[in-house]
Formats: structure tokens, sequence, C-alpha cells
């Protein structure tokens, strides 16, 4: 199909907004103490975010398609190569303007 396609991708929908009427208009409702007692503490201890963050990190990184061995050899080559042909283009250039620089004060 030509539309986007859901494959499981791990896309969440967030929970709509809670509204509530006031004076016969919608308004956003707050969040009151209680619902803020029953949520818990905001945040848990240094150590447990940290734990929460390996294990989070942890987790997307298998999800991450690396690269085979042989595409590594091919890119790693590809940058090499580019890298050489830059320097010995810049080589040529300052070659030529120093050159150029000292006719021009000779």
């Amino acid at each position: 199909s030509a539309g986007l396609q859901n494959r499981m991708l791990g896309v969440r929908i967030p929970p709509a907004l809670p509204f509530t009427k006031f004076r016969g208009k919608l308004i956003m409702a707050k969040k009151t103490a209680q619902a803020a007692v029953e949520n818990g503490p905001a945040k848990p201890n240094v150590f447990r975010r940290f734990t929460q963050y390996v294990e989070a990190s942890r987790a997307e990184l298998r999800k991450v398609t690396w690269p085979t061995l042989k595409e590594t050899r091919k890119a790693t080559l590809a940058v090499l190569g580019f890298v050489a042909v830059m320097a010995i283009v810049l080589g040529l250039i300052d070659l030529g303007l120093s050159s150029l620089v000292k006719v021009i004060l000779s």
C-alpha cells in the first residue's frame, strides 16, 4: 500500500488529555494532590534511575542492526580513500598558493 505501515516499531500513542467542564466550557483538568500521592514519589533515587538508564540503553542496543564485517571494511576503505584524495588536493592547493606567494614577494 502507499500509506505508512505499522510493523511493530514500538510506537506508542499517548493517552488522551483529561478534560472537564467548567462553566459550560471544556478545560483541561488539573491533577489533584490525591492523584499525585497515588502515583508515588516524583523521582526514584539516583541509583534506581541509573539502573533504569542502563537497562533502557541495553534494550535499545539490542534493537540496533549492526553492520557486517564486510560492510564495515567497505565503509572504512571509502573513508580512507576520501581522506587520501582530499589530502592530495589540499596539498596541491597549498603548494600552489605558497608558490604564488613566493613569486609575489620576490
